[in-house]
């Protein structure tokens, strides 16, 4: 600043006058210089005193009221609800992994694009609304999420995938710290990490309220969408930000809301800031307190700006959306983006066929059955519903699904009247009496070599990971992981065997095996986390159940349970609480069939109970490598006699399901004869089944719930948090070396299941066949054949009929699927309509016709005809 020039031969009165007017020159000069900045909004502005900072600003947005702006200020707060982390977790430090992003010259980057209109066609759906709950975070993700597959995947306008913001904001959150429900998230996007790690379902399988309802039955055992992973953008980079959303899709981001931002009806919005403040640590730590989705851009001759995409409906800003400068309200400092690969479609295959004699098993003459619908049943209710995928078998009675991307699939057929289902029924398992069918094997009846090979291990691990050791957490899948779904995570109870075991039922409980679970607890669903109280029986783990542990006063139980008969204190080597007095009557927890805590063990034969102290279960195998099926102690180690394995059968036989299998095993390399033991070809066959495997480290038990074949990896959940792990098969796990494995299987459910079904696990390009269908029908000793050439039309069948002797079958294809007519002594006149009309050129319906059709002779009217 330039200063005037000043006389100094002044008399004091008029050198006083020209310091006086100077000093005010200065002030005058220094409100000019500070005009040139923007008065910022202040907190409580009215909608009018708003608009009058905007006008002084020179901004070119305007502010209306909307639904938001009419909201109390308590409940407006509840839509800001995005935060700090109390302790960064994930992705801290200055830089933040930017992934396989390839960052773009500006000059290579077109003014404008935008996603809603990109060659004519719209790749994302419709603004939502997340109401009055703080799931904002959720919306930006889901937003993120769905552009990406669309964009990856060519989808778009009414094909665009709508993925489920209740699922991801209701279901997920047990499983992660960093976001709650409708109470928001911090800065650490974990509902990123679950959309990678867990999946989310689609909109029509949970759809969205503003209330949290927890996780909705069903829900979670439908299809999921799992993305390859998700990266930050560079605080602040412009061209970056351009490129991702170029690259691959809407992108995820956040914002500072004010006053100004909440009101905005039009316009660009602005608050002042040309460059980039992300000046917090990590920067992309920036005060932000809303969760958005940026779905393009426009340079604007100079005054860019980005297209924000709002979850406050279409009431609000320009239908839903906003067009906001590209450093205003910091949202350029904390975005990312998804990553979508596109995996190989996997396949499932097999056959439908008329299992005469009702064996199970197609015999050679049992013919394939052609138009019978083979589908997926998505929401689990054991009945085609429309939208889900589906199959008819063709001519020869086959099947296959097609295009299916990785996960659990629920394979069913769709019955028909007057027809028994052989297989996979239980009729093809066991004999459906409702009775186990598993071989068990009594310990006090092992011939000399079976009790030299005889061996014991005692799992007693502590509450708590063990010091000094790291544990492999899983943060992102590769495409080749198989995994199964809806399988609890559970803190250690007490015992990590029952606290595993208890998993291992919630997990049949939601799969097909109701009342596992039987206490008020979560609606009478097992919960996916946390099925036993803790290890604390003065704090249980609030909303947690008694599947694993009981105790009085907790969960509804108003009598002695596990806890109060058994537990004093982790390692306590005895006496029980109840020696001496009445012992509770089992059979509410999976500690009670175990043994678990339970002070009676003389393993070792000396007469002294020294073995089972508080926090283990006893474990038996042969160290050959062989099989150990059921191991029934012997009543000299202590009664009653129950130990880990027989344990596991007799819950399961307590909750009214028959046991086909169950064994304990050592794994492949502890096995003292060479080529036995369970191998990891093994446990991928129980996981594909949809068994999840007990796993046994040195001391620890765990459950096996999926895996990576490319490097012999296998996932598991441990008792020591809800997260997931994995190890390497054979390997060792927080120090402790992997041992052998439990295995059950159970009958096919009647009380869920009318009929049969598999369940398949599907990796990325797999192709699983043989998953087969039988049902007895037509004895075929009641058939005679009369092959007509292909295509037939009304003429060929009408003039068959008429020659067709009594109790003669005619074989007929109409298009490509073949089914019998079969012909009586009767004379009587039939007419079939619907299908196709009499050229079979137009179909007009269907008339379904199941199986060999028995018709009596004489004249055959042919309106229509498709025989199923």
């Amino acid at each position: 600043m330039r200063l005037p020039f000043v006389l100094v031969d002044l008399s004091l009165s008029r050198a006083v006058f020209l310091f006086v007017s100077l000093f005010c020159w200065l002030i005058m000069a220094g409100t000019v210089t500070a005009a040139t900045d923007k008065t910022p909004f202040r907190v409580g502005d009215p909608i009018a005193a708003i608009a009058a900072e905007i006008e002084a600003n020179g901004y070119g947005f305007k502010v209306a009221p909307n639904w938001v702006t009419r909201l109390p200020e308590a409940e407006r707060s509840k839509l800001l609800s995005r935060r700090r982390p109390l302790l960064s977790r994930y992705r801290t430090g200055s830089a933040a992994d930017t992934g396989p992003l390839v960052v773009r010259r500006e000059d290579d980057l077109p003014g404008s694009f935008d996603w809603r209109n990109y060659n004519g066609h719209s790749y994302i759906g419709p603004v939502r609304n997340q109401g009055g709950c703080g799931a904002c975070y959720a919306f930006g993700a889901c937003a993120a999420a769905e552009g990406t597959y669309n964009v990856a995947l060519g989808r778009y306008d009414g094909d665009s995938l709508d993925l489920s913001e209740a699922f991801l904001a209701f279901c997920l959150d047990q499983y992660y710290s960093g976001y709650d429900g409708c109470d928001g998230s911090d800065y650490d996007y974990e509902e990123l990490d679950a959309l990678v790690e867990r999946g989310v379902c689609r909109e029509s399988a949970y759809p969205y309220t503003p209330v949290d309802n927890g996780c909705v039955p069903g829900s979670e055992s439908a299809p999921r969408v799992t993305f390859a992973g998700w990266y930050r953008v560079p605080c602040g980079g412009i061209a970056a930000i351009k490129s991702a959303i170029m690259t691959y899709g809407v992108v995820d981001a956040a914002v500072e809301v004010n006053d100004a931002f909440e009101a905005y009806s039009s316009g660009v919005f602005a608050d002042g800031n040309s460059s980039p403040s992300c000046n917090d640590s990590p920067c992309y730590y920036t005060e932000t307190n809303h969760c958005v989705a940026l779905v393009g851009w426009d340079d604007n001759g100079g005054d860019g700006y980005w297209i924000l995409r709002n979850s406050w409906g279409t009431d609000w800003g320009e239908n839903g959306y906003m067009r906001i400068s590209y450093n205003a309200a910091h949202v350029s400092c904390e975005v990312c983006y998804l990553v979508y690969d596109i995996p190989e479609p996997g396949r499932i295959s097999g056959t439908k066929w008329n299992d005469y004699d009702a064996d199970g098993v197609q015999d050679a003459g049992e013919p394939g059955l052609s138009h019978w619908k083979i589908f997926i049943d998505e929401n689990g209710n054991y009945a085609w519903d429309a939208g889900e995928t589906y199959a008819i078998t063709d001519q020869n009675g086959h099947y296959t699904l097609n295009n299916l991307a990785v996960g659990t699939y629920v394979v069913a057929e769709e019955m028909q009247a007057g027809w028994t289902q052989t297989y996979p029924g239980s009729a093809a398992a066991s004999s459906s009496s409702g009775h186990s069918v598993a071989q068990s094997t009594r310990l006090d009846e092992l011939s000399d070599s079976e009790r030299e090979d005889l061996r014991y291990m005692v799992f007693d691990s502590p509450p708590t990971p063990p010091p000094g050791y790291s544990r492999n957490l899983v943060r992102q899948f590769p495409r080749s992981a198989v995994q199964l779904n809806e399988v609890p995570t559970s803190r250690w109870t007490y015992g990590c065997s029952a606290t595993a075991a208890g998993m291992l039922f919630g997990y049949y409980d939601r799969n097909g095996y109701p009342d596992m679970y039987t206490g008020p607890a979560n609606g009478g669903l097992a919960p996916l986390t946390d099925l036993g109280q803790g290890a604390d029986p003065s704090a249980p783990i609030s909303g947690s159940c008694s599947l694993i542990a009981t105790m009085n006063g907790f969960d509804g139980r108003t009598t002695a349970g596990h806890v109060d008969d058994y537990w004093v204190s982790y390692n306590s080597a005895g006496p029980d609480p109840w020696e001496g007095g009445t012992e509770h009557v089992r059979g509410a927890c999976t500690a009670d069939y175990m043994g678990t805590n339970q002070w009676k063990w003389d393993a070792n034969g000396d007469g002294v109970k020294d073995y089972n102290k508080d926090g283990a279960t006893t474990y038996f195998y042969y160290g050959s490598g062989a099989r150990l099926n059921d191991p029934i102690p012997s009543a000299s180690r202590g009664l009653p006699q129950i130990a880990l394995c027989h344990g596991l059968k007799l819950f399961a036989e307590s909750r009214g399901y028959a046991v086909l299998e169950n064994y304990n095993q050592v794994i492949d390399s502890q096995a003292t004869n060479s080529g036995s033991g369970f191998s990891f070809a093994d446990f991928k066959d129980e996981i594909d089944n949809g068994h999840p495997v007990l796993v046994h480290v040195t001391g620890h038990t765990m459950l096996g719930v999926g895996y990576d074949d490319a490097t012999q990896t296998i996932y598991i959940h441990d008792t020591w948090d809800n997260n997931q792990h994995s190890m390497t098969w054979g390997g060792d796990y927080s120090g402790r070396t992997q041992k052998a494995v439990t295995v059950i299987h159970l009958e096919p459910s009647s009380q869920v299941t009318p009929t049969g079904i598999h369940t398949v696990v599907l990796a990325a390009g797999a192709s699983v066949s043989g998953k087969d269908f039988g049902n007895n029908g037509p004895s075929e000793s009641d058939v005679v054949r009369r092959d007509l050439p292909s295509p037939v039309d009304y003429q060929t069948i009408q003039a068959a009929y008429d020659e067709a002797y009594d109790d003669e079958s005619i074989l007929v294809q109409i298009g490509n699927y073949t089914e019998n007519l079969l012909f009586a002594e009767d004379k009587t006149n039939i007419t079939l309509d619907g299908g196709y009309n009499a050229d079979f050129s137009t179909r007009t319906g269907v008339s379904r016709i199941i199986g060999s059709l028995k018709i009596s002779k004489g004249c055959l009217n042919v309106n229509g005809l498709v025989i199923q």
